[in-house]
Order: structure tokens, then C-alpha cells, then sequence
């Protein structure tokens, strides 16, 4: 997958070209925040493949932050861990990582033993 970005107007291709070099006109000095979007051929091809599995995984991933909530209650636990919830009905987690976060001091040594 290859992307193109044409215009007429000078402004804003010179605004793109500083964008898509992190922001940078001038070799390691960036005046703005940019990004560096480049794939090679190689890149592209196995996102390509991964992109068909990716709604699998990130089922897979919400099931077990799921049932990692289910168990944490289930002991008794959730008055000392703070799971991540939803950002609302709009957006769903990814869990592509399932942070604890421990309230009241607790650590994991105060609760695992």
C-alpha cells in the first residue's frame, strides 16, 4: 500500500513534506511534530496479511481482560486493582495491554503473598 498526496496549492505541500519527515525540513531540526509513515514493500505486505486477523485478536485480547475482571471479583479483588474501562459506547479497548494498577499503596506483594 503506497500513499499519494497531490496539490496545487505550495503552502500545503510544503506543510506535508515537513509532516511526513517528523516535522523536520532541515535534517535532525524539526519545527513541528511530524510523523515518519514510510513502509517498505515488505512492511506493507505482512501488515497487509495481519490486518485480516486483527479483529480476532483484538476480540481475543477484550475476552481475556474480560475474564481477568471476572476472576479478580471473583476473589475479592477489585477494592484493591483498577482495570482500564471502556472510553465510552463509541470506542471499544484493544487490551493491548491489561494494566493493574494497585489502589491504597497495595502492591502485588501485599496482595499475592
Amino acid at each position: 500500500m503506497v500513499g499519494l498526496i497531490t496539490s496545487r496549492d505550495a503552502e500545503l505541500a510544503e506543510k506535508i513534506r515537513i509532516l511526513r519527515m517528523h516535522g523536520s525540513k532541515q535534517k535532525y531540526h524539526h519545527d513541528v511534530l511530524g510523523t515518519n509513515s514510510r513502509l517498505d514493500a515488505l512492511q506493507a505486505a505482512v501488515l497487509r496479511v495481519k490486518l485480516r486477523h486483527l479483529a480476532k485478536w483484538t476480540a481475543g485480547r477484550q475476552g481475556r481482560a474480560a475474564r481477568y475482571r471476572e476472576l479478580l471479583a471473583a476473589a475479592g479483588l477489585l477494592e484493591f486493582v483498577a482495570l482500564p474501562t471502556a472510553p465510552s459506547v463509541e470506542y471499544q479497548h484493544v487490551f493491548n495491554q491489561l494494566r493493574f494498577v494497585f489502589r491504597g499503596g497495595m502492591s502485588c506483594g501485599n496482595i499475592c503473598g
